[in-house]
Formats: structure tokens, sequence, C-alpha cells
């Protein structure tokens, strides 16, 4: 017959599992039951009867009685498994609490660490500085200190509001663009910021560093061909499919970090004309010369290092005024209208311009960027377009990459009768596709004779 524990004995299991579960719970995701910890270190469970001993070390009222301890050791593990919360894995989003129901109805393990350090007694002297790099940041323009330190505050004070836009940062050198991500680690207890000059990490499939963190920041990074979509779908995404090692399944994780791009080019990437995700600042000078810059950066460095400042860095964001601020709507800059114009090819641009219903940018002759929106051609004949690409001086696009380019733009081939043309037979013409119609509408009297026109080499009106 086995013996039972007396109830001192009890007592103090109770104690000790009551000790172990201010630090762990038991993660039910892998192929196996194990103890976590709020940061995410996984261990065997059996591992944490070994922490008895070291517990009782010192504390007279913690022994167990001798003729107990080998039944006690013996079903410690098994109570502490009975007795400790149960979660199905981790995740992380920016609340104070241990763990959290998620979308699915799922216990996780919260991941996040709340830093709210109190309002420090150097905040004044601190702020002083903080301004002054603010204000030498953004020198040229306060609108762009206005709607990017709002974007920064709005990271601090409302971590779980998800904003569906980024930021771009262009500028020369030892301009100071790198240091507002220092700061916003900082701010954030130097935890939760990832900052690389290279997109692929955060790209590549079931990566983590959008889930986990509060701040992405691609700092230099070579862009690619899909890089405006990865990162248009990275400010905009929820959630994101994530795998970890030991876990059986795929996990969904719930996304909160803002997206930053920090770039010494001028044109970081190709950026589409009709965007709307990416606030745009001016490309940043220097307020003197490099000399001055460097001489200022070297003592901010300094400063933003200096662990006397953490708090008052923390604060800086948190008496920021949001008001006016937007979580999902940016402004459209005047230098997100030059980004625009510097990633349109020429074919492109033509394109644009004479398939109408899109903002065009262009820089004229005075060097001035300008916009305008031409009105949407509906239908057309390619030889149309093929005659607007020519009167601009492309004469010998490749067919093909004509088709795809006016098939992504939302265009596909019909056969339609135009008046009295290929003698009143169907002739292919390019109509714009409507969402839910079944039918193309018929041809107006003004469609037929511009189509007419352009078969006929007359020089049609675009």
């Amino acid at each position: 017959m086995t013996k039972k524990l007396s109830e001192t004995t009890k007592a103090i299991r109770s104690k000790f599992i009551a000790h172990l579960a201010e630090r762990y719970v038991i993660d039910e995701s892998g192929n196996y039951p194990r103890a976590i910890t709020a940061s995410g270190r996984h261990q065997n469970l059996s591992s944490l009867t070994f922490d008895f001993a070291k517990w009782t070390k010192g504390h007279d009222d913690r022994r167990i009685a001798e003729d107990e301890y080998g039944h006690f050791m013996d079903g410690l593990e098994t109570a502490i498994r009975g007795r400790l919360s149960r979660v199905c894995g981790i995740s992380f989003k920016p609340v104070s609490t241990r763990s959290f129901v998620d979308c699915k109805g799922d216990t996780l393990l919260n991941t996040y660490l709340s830093y709210s350090p109190a309002r420090p007694s150097n905040y004044e002297n601190a702020k002083v500085t903080l301004n002054d790099y603010a204000n030498r940041l953004f020198h040229q323009n306060p609108a762009d200190k206005k709607n990017v330190l709002q974007f920064c505050a709005h990271i601090v004070k409302k971590p779980t509001e998800h904003p569906q836009w980024g930021i771009i940062m262009r500028g020369y050198p030892a301009t100071g663009k790198s240091s507002l991500i220092n700061l916003l680690k900082v701010a954030h207890g130097g935890r939760y910021v990832w900052s690389e000059n290279d997109y692929t990490p955060a790209f590549s499939q079931f990566s983590e560093v959008l889930p986990n963190n509060m701040v992405v920041s691609f700092d230099d990074a070579t862009a690619g061909k899909n890089t405006y979509e990865d990162l248009k779908l990275a400010v905009t995404r929820d959630t994101a499919n994530v795998q970890i090692k030991g876990v059986q399944s795929i996990l969904e994780r719930e996304v909160y970090s803002r997206v930053f791009i920090i770039s010494n080019s001028h044109r970081p990437f190709v950026m589409p004309a009709d965007d709307r995700r990416f606030y745009v600042t001016e490309y940043l000078d220097h307020l003197h010369d490099i000399k001055d810059s460097e001489a200022f950066y070297e003592e901010f460095t300094a400063f933003w290092k200096n662990p006397d400042n953490a708090a008052a860095i923390y604060w800086w964001f948190r008496d920021m005024n949001l008001d006016g601020f937007t979580p999902n709507a940016c402004v459209k800059t005047e230098a997100r209208k030059q980004l625009i114009a510097m990633s349109t090819t020429s074919v492109d641009s033509i394109i644009a311009e004479f398939l109408g219903g899109t903002e065009i940018s262009f820089i004229d002759v005075d060097g001035a960027t300008q916009t305008e929106t031409p009105p949407i051609q509906t239908v057309f004949h390619e030889s149309q377009i093929l005659e607007a690409l020519k009167h601009k001086g492309i004469a010998n696009i490749p067919p093909d990459l004509l088709r795809r380019k006016l098939t992504e733009a939302g265009y596909e081939i019909k056969r339609r009768v135009v008046g009295t043309c290929n003698n009143g037979k169907q002739i292919d013409v390019w109509q714009k596709l409507v969402a839910k119609q079944l039918r193309s509408p018929a041809l107006t009297p003004a469609q037929v004779e511009i189509i007419s026109a352009a078969l006929n080499s007359e020089t049609p009106p675009f």
C-alpha cells in the first residue's frame, strides 16, 4: 500500500509549485509538454524537480521528513504537471497580461515584457537634448517632424493599435536617421526593435521578425523586384504564419510591428503610382555640414546609450501629442510624388497616362513635381497605345511586354464589331474589366469614331 504524504509535506509541495508558477507554465504545443518561461525558454518538466533543493536551502520549514522524501520526489513531477497553468504555445502581444486568448480561442503565453519606468528627475534636461535632435533631423520640414514623431509616439502610447502605413526616411549619411530607431529601442527597454540591412530575414517563409517586434527597420537594404509588395503586406497584415522548432504545426501570430525604411538612396525601391501605404520624408540634409553632424551625433550617441537617460527617452515619446494622427491613412507628401516619379520608367509612365484613372507624377521643365489624373480609357485598339508610345519616342516595345502590362492594368482582349472596320466584322480591342459585370458594354459612337480613326491611320486623339 502506497504511503500518503502528510499534510505538512503537501503544504510544502503546494508552496514550491506556487513558486514555480511565478516563472513557468506548461506549453502543450510541441511533441510533448514542456515548461516554458515568459521569455520563451523551454525546459523539461523533470528538470524543475531539481529546483526543489535550491528552494529549500536555508529554510528549515521547507524540509521534507526523511521517511517521506523518496515518495515526495517520485511524485513531484506529476504534481507539477497537474498544477501549473497550461498554454497552447507562445505569442507576442503588447499587453501586460502574462497570457491571452488569441483570435482562435487558444490560450497563449505572452512573451512581451512591458517597459514603463517612472518619470525621472533628469527628464527636463534630457528633453532639451532630444528636442535638439528632432529639430536637427527634420530642420527642412516641420511637417515631417510632426508626422514621423507622432508615428513613433503612437508605438509607445498605443502599442496594440496597428497602423496601416509605414515610414520612409531618406537622407545623406550621418544625418541621424538611424538614431531615431535607436531611441525607439531604448524606449522599449532595449527590446522588440529589429534593424537590419537585408529584407530577406523579415520576408522569408514563416519568419518571426514581424510578429515578434514592435519596430522593424530596414537600414540601407538592397531592394528586389518584389520589395514594395512585401513591404505593403508587412504594414497592412494583422497576422503572420510562423513555424517554431519543436512545435508540431504552423502557428498564426498577431502582428503589431511598425515598419521603417531608412536609406541613403534617393530611391530605395520602386514605388508604384497608386501607393498609399508610406509616408515619405524629404531627403534629409545636414543642418550645417557633415563635420558638424558627426560632432553632434558622437555626443548624442553617448547620450542615448547612457542608461541614466533611458526613462527620459521613454517619457519623451509618451508626452507627445497625437492630435490629428490617423493610423489608417498617411499624408501624401511632395517627397512621395518625387519618389514615384523616380520609380516610373518612361514606358510605364506613358502607358499609365494613356490608360488614365491613376495619378501621374512628373517633373516639369522648371524641375517642379506635378501631378494629374487623366480620364480612364475603357476600350481602345492596340494601335492607339502604340501610336501614343511612338509619339513619346518609344517605337519598338515588345508585343508580349505590352500585353503583360495591359493585363496587369486590368484590361483584356475582346472581339467586338467597331463600325465599318474590317468590313463590319469583329476585331480585337482592349477593354477594361469591370467587377461583377458579365457582359461588356456597347461601344459609344465616340469610341467607334476614335478606334476607326486609329485603324484608318488617322491621328487619334489621345
